[in-house]
Parts: structure tokens; sequence; C-alpha cells
């Protein structure tokens, strides 16, 4: 998992230089002359167009969260942990649960809000900025805060209920922004066809409907494994109050180093981790290219 991230972190740098350059100059024909286009944007003597104003601020924005997620789950990678039998891969305050925890709280945030943002510039973008659309943007970011609340409460009582009700907030976190893609992937068809649709990566906007729905298939799995759990541990009753369990968190109840004690969480981790990274990069390039394919 460390090598996965450096890797992540260093075509991450490429792919955001790259990004950058273009972001400084675009090299656009004079029949681009569309009123909505130019207001983001100024013409240079050499016939260039460098974007500024608000979408450039945007686009900062995007990045500056795709960092935070990048970095959240290098962090994670590095200090492993198995959280609800607090076992730790190092000894020391870095790898305390808490810590850990929070360090996933605010990068899983900042990715969420990246999803949530670049379906309201889309549906912007395509004259489809509905009503529905906004609020679906702001329920997607208040239920992911509801979800990491749940989490928070899942991993400090070990009650594997407040896990389930973790994931059922997820699977409709990434619901909503699946239907809200399928309605922005239509609206492209129906306005340019399938004719050199723009991509970042070779994937367009329908790979990133296959992989919310993706997402939504296995935060489902998750759901049903948490339930088992809790039914499994309700003959057990091993669970700890909350603020008992707070206190809990904040240290290491063992210390195990061998890959047999973390290979589910590596079996976990290493796909949808490195995917849903790759899909923070993405959604921090996409906007520009679709915005700039359909006003071009």
């Amino acid at each position: 998992m460390v090598i996965i991230s450096i890797f992540n972190i260093i075509w991450s740098v490429k792919i955001f230089r790259r990004q950058y350059y273009q972001s400084e100059s675009f090299s656009l024909d004079d029949s681009v002359s569309h009123e909505s286009l130019l207001s983001y944007a100024s013409r240079t003597p050499g016939g260039l167009v460098r974007i500024r104003g608000a979408r450039y601020k945007r686009e900062r924005v995007l990045n500056v969260c795709t960092w935070i997620f990048i970095i959240s789950c290098a962090y994670r990678s590095v200090f492993l942990t198995i959280d609800m039998n607090q076992t730790c891969w190092f000894d020391n305050p870095l790898n305390w649960i808490v810590f850990r925890h929070a360090v996933q709280t605010v990068g899983l945030l900042a990715w969420v809000f990246q999803i949530a943002s670049v379906q309201y510039i889309l549906a912007k973008d395509l004259r489809r900025n509905s009503y529905g659309m906004r609020v679906s943007s702001v329920v997607v970011f208040l239920m992911a805060i509801v979800g990491e609340c749940f989490g928070w409460i899942c991993v400090s009582t070990n009650n594997y209920l407040f896990c389930a009700i973790r994931e059922i907030s997820w699977t409709l976190i990434f619901v909503l922004p699946c239907v809200g893609a399928i309605i922005i992937y239509n609206e492209i068809m129906r306005r340019r066809g399938r004719v050199a649709i723009p991509t970042v990566f070779g994937v367009g906007c329908g790979g990133y409907v296959l992989f919310l729905f993706l997402c939504v298939l296995i935060r489902t799995v998750r759901i049903v494994d948490y339930s088992v759990d809790y039914l499994g541990q309700e003959k057990t009753n091993c669970t700890f109050p909350l603020i008992e369990g707070l206190k809990r968190l904040a240290r290491c109840d063992k210390v195990r180093r061998d890959m047999m004690t973390y290979w589910q969480e590596f079996l976990w981790m290493s796909p949808t981790v490195t995917f849903c990274v790759w899909s923070s990069i993405w959604l921090s390039v996409y906007p520009t290219e679709l915005y700039l394919w359909l006003w071009a």
C-alpha cells in the first residue's frame, strides 16, 4: 500500500503540472467567441486564451481537495490500524486510532466536497442547474458529515450497528451523484453526441457513472457484513460507552507487524483507495476539459 501511495503522489504531481500549464494557456481558434467562455478567460496577443476568474479559483479548490485526500490516504497506508480491536502497526501517537481516523475523516470530506461541487459545476455548464441538482449537491456533503459522525461512534463504542448506519449513509452519498451523473451524461449525448467526448485518463462521464455504481455495490456489501457482525455482537455484548470509547482511541491496545493480521485491511484498502484517489484526480481536471469542449 505504501508503494501504491507513492505512485499516486508522483502521478498526481505529473497530472497537476500538466493541468497547470494547460490552465495558463489554451490555444483556441478565432471562432471561439462564446460569451460565457470569454467571461472566464482573456485572449493574449499570441491568440492564446488564459483561464481566470471564478472558474480558475474553483479549479484550484478542487486541486487542494485532491491533495488533502491523497495525503490522507498515504497516511493511512503507512500507519495501519484495525480500528475495532485497537490494533496498530507502530506503537507511537501517530498510529493512534484517534489521529488516523481524524485524518481519514478530513480526507473523505474533501473527496465528497469534490463530488458534490463537480456535480454542481457540470450541471451549471450544461444549463441543467436545476433546483434539484443544487439541493442534491448540498445533501451529499451533509450526509458525508452525518456518516462520519456515525463512523466515530462506531469505532468508539465498537458497536457494529453504527458502522452499518455509516455505510448506509455512504451508499446514499454515491447513489445521488450517480443519478446526477447519468442526467449529465445524457445531456452531453443530447448536445454533441458521441463524437470526441472529452476524457481524462481515457475516462469520460460514462466511466464516472460506472465508478459510482461500483461504489454503491461495494458499500451495499459492507452494510450486509456489518449487519451480520452486529447480530453476532448482540450475544457477546462487547461494546463500550461513548466517552470511555473515545478515550480508548488515544492509545494502541495491541501492536502487530505481521501481514496476516492486516490482510483484510490490505484486501479492502489497496484497490478501493487507489481507484478513489484516481477519481479525485479526475474530478479536479474534468470540469474544465468538458467546459472547453462544449464551447470550443
